[in-house]
């Protein structure tokens, strides 16, 4: 059969896979506090296994409980999803592709910032959006007991580079000031204001990377973990 498979998220840092709704909820905080990034470019995207490229005739669609079908017009592996009514909210996402698993993320970029550097307003909208993407996937209890790592000033938001690093600064202006660090694994993630809003949302991290800057292409954000 040519009928297409749902697309299988698997972590509890991507979209879960049942995930249109969860997009929405996205797109939503998206709009809602784009402020911190006015100029910034919003995508999902997709994330295949190594080595796994997407074949020319790739399609993905958003199906309704009703079992009707709207195309998602990808760019490269990045996309915007449709909007459809509140009433499809339950629908799926679905893909031609047999037997890969794959996982969606969130791409939020402006235009101009150094590379291999972070901006603060950009990683505050990201930490929104990957909230409204949790909360779609939290029960009652939850939703209700997790932490505002957003906008909690009790709340700690920790992120990891696109990079090993092994050092970051936040930059604003003329102040500096050195990021905690801890490890984890292999990792080291840094300890980044987002609640502190006496730190602009133009400021940067900077990082100091273990090896030359790869680039930042088509990186792809994923729920931070708690």
């Amino acid at each position: 059969s040519d009928a297409p498979d749902v697309v299988r998220v698997t972590g509890v840092r991507a979209i879960p896979w049942k995930s249109y709704r969860a997009m929405r909820a996205a797109m939503d905080a998206y709009a809602n506090y784009r402020g911190h990034a006015p100029d910034a470019r919003f995508s999902f995207g997709l994330v295949l296994p190594a080595g796994y490229k997407l074949p020319p005739n790739f399609a993905m669609r958003v199906r309704t409980p009703e079992g009707l079908e709207y195309p998602v017009v990808m760019k490269g592996r990045l996309f915007i999803p449709p909007i459809l009514p509140d009433g499809a909210l339950d629908a799926d996402v679905v893909t031609n592709l047999k037997g890969v698993t794959i996982k969606i993320g969130t791409q939020i970029e402006t235009p101009g910032v150094p590379a291999g550097m972070d901006r603060l307003g950009d990683t505050r909208l990201a930490c929104q959006i990957a909230r409204a993407i949790r909360r779609v996937e939290d029960g009652l209890v939850t939703r209700l007991l997790r932490p505002n790592h957003c906008e909690k000033q009790t709340s700690d938001y920790w992120m990891t580079p696109s990079q090993p690093a092994d050092g970051a600064e936040l930059i604003d202006g003329e102040r500096r000031m050195t990021l905690d660090a801890r490890t984890e694994g292999e990792e080291m993630r840094f300890r980044i204001p987002l609640q502190d809003t006496g730190w602009s949302d133009n400021a940067v991290v900077f990082y100091r990377y273990k090896n030359p800057y790869e680039g930042r292409s088509a990186r792809l954000t994923f729920n931070p973990r708690d």
